[in-house]
């Protein structure tokens, strides 16, 4: 059946309001709309920015004609401030770009006007550093006049990789070379007066494992060869918003409904505790998250994860990742079933709000969450069927290799059915 997909544009895009910071933010403010791709250009804005010595940003290359290097001090430990992964929400950005040792900072003019991009950020520098393997983290930024700054997009760039990656090879320590490519695509709206920034460091702790060596890299600016480009666009006069955006998704009856039938309907999404501590040179960045449902063929599932990463500015070759996932299963659990006040043969009692409240426990959950909130039957698990599957991965670097260990536990009713664990060593090859 034509259902006239094939006659839509190329691309959907949504296209971000400007909002600050705020890692936990449910709802982003923007609004979809139809594309033409690549963008027209009629409508194709980009700008070519330029760094130079005074830390701003400039649409001409600088009229100095000496080059000057600006230092970066390397810390392992630094950039958790970046989240786990580009593009989804993130903290305040201040504590970050604040580190002017670490951190190298580039801003534009205010804007006078609104202004709108979409598409990819390019990036092209001249860097050079004392040791032989390298990253180099490049954030563009909103900068608003109250002095919240928001990451909108970044990327991260392997120095053994500037050749491609078909052709890694190490770093020649102090030998100057151009990191180029595109930062992930975003889209985004500059309110009037808020600037533009860009903040280049060597460290995202948490997104990228740190390379092992201490340096110092540096960025030459005054130059026409380093810039980043920006893809400003002048939105269409009569953005065409497509149907899909406009109503809001319903569960056909046939589907969900048959779903919803095999139990009553529970799902409680546990809140998400990220936390980062820093003591001296050692920083810990940590993650945790559960869920809980029983809307699976009469039985509770309850997944639970944490993710715990260290690394040390004076040791960035000693990093480590951990991390813990747990899932339970509890079956005969019915829309009737009432909290259990039998007791089961054995005299014993294990009732499962008790056992889940320590899990969340264990994984940095906030403990009132299922005691107070659980509003499916607190059975006695002893009357019932239950499963716990663990796994837990251990991965910890030297100078010269990654160690990896995993571990996997079956249990039944408390009883543990199944054990297997393995450990390999890599070598640590262009990192």
């Amino acid at each position: 059946r034509d259902n006239g997909f094939l006659n839509e544009p190329d691309v959907t895009v949504f296209v971000q309001d400007a909002f600050k910071p705020n890692a936990s933010i449910e709802t982003v403010p923007g609004y979809f709309r139809y594309e033409q791709w690549p963008i027209p250009s009629n409508r194709d804005r980009s700008r070519i920015l330029f760094p130079t010595a005074n830390h701003s940003l400039s649409p001409h290359p600088s009229n100095t004609t000496t080059s000057q290097w600006k230092d970066i001090q390397y810390r392992a430990a630094t950039g958790s401030q970046t989240g786990w992964w580009w593009n989804e929400p993130a903290e305040d950005q201040r504590p970050l770009d604040a580190l002017t040792d670490t951190v190298l900072s580039f801003e534009t003019e205010t804007f006078t006007t609104s202004v709108e991009m979409l598409g990819f950020v390019e990036v092209s520098l001249i860097v050079k550093t004392t040791a032989k393997s390298a990253h180099w983290i490049v954030r563009l930024e909103d900068v608003s006049p109250e002095g919240p700054v928001k990451l909108i997009v970044g990327g991260m760039f392997n120095g053994c990789f500037r050749n491609g990656n078909d052709a890694p090879e190490w770093i020649v320590p102090n030998e100057e070379f151009v990191i180029s490519g595109s930062l992930r695509f975003g889209t985004w709206t500059f309110e009037k007066d808020h600037r533009l920034r860009v903040g280049i460091n060597n460290a995202a702790m948490a997104m990228g494992w740190p390379t092992p060596y201490q340096m110092t890299t540096s960025l030459v600016v005054n130059v026409q060869h380093s810039w980043i480009k920006v893809p400003f666009v002048t939105p269409p006069i009569h953005p065409i918003v497509p149907e899909f955006t406009k109503q809001r998704y319903t569960t056909p009856p046939d589907s969900g409904g048959a779903i919803a039938s095999r139990g009553f309907d529970y799902n409680h999404q546990l809140p998400t505790v990220t936390t980062f501590s820093r003591q001296g040179t050692h920083g810990e960045f940590k993650w945790s998250t559960g869920y809980l449902s029983n809307t699976y063929n009469q039985r509770l599932i309850a997944p639970f994860n944490i993710e715990i990463f260290r690394c040390d500015d004076e040791f960035p070759e000693h990093a480590s990742w951990e991390a813990h996932g747990l899932y339970m299963v509890v079956t005969g659990i019915t829309p009737t079933t009432p909290n259990d006040t039998v007791v089961p043969e054995s005299g014993e009692s294990l009732f499962l709000r008790d056992v889940l409240t320590q899990i969340e426990k264990e994984f940095s959950i906030s403990d009132t969450q299922v005691a107070t909130e659980m509003d499916f039957p607190n059975v006695n698990l002893n009357n019932h069927r239950w499963f716990i599957l663990e796994a837990k991965v251990v991965v910890n670097s030297t100078i010269d290799t990654f160690e990896v260990a995993v571990e996997r536990v079956l249990r039944e009713n408390g009883e543990t059915r199944r054990i297997s664990s393995i450990k390999r060593t890599y070598n640590r090859i262009f990192h």
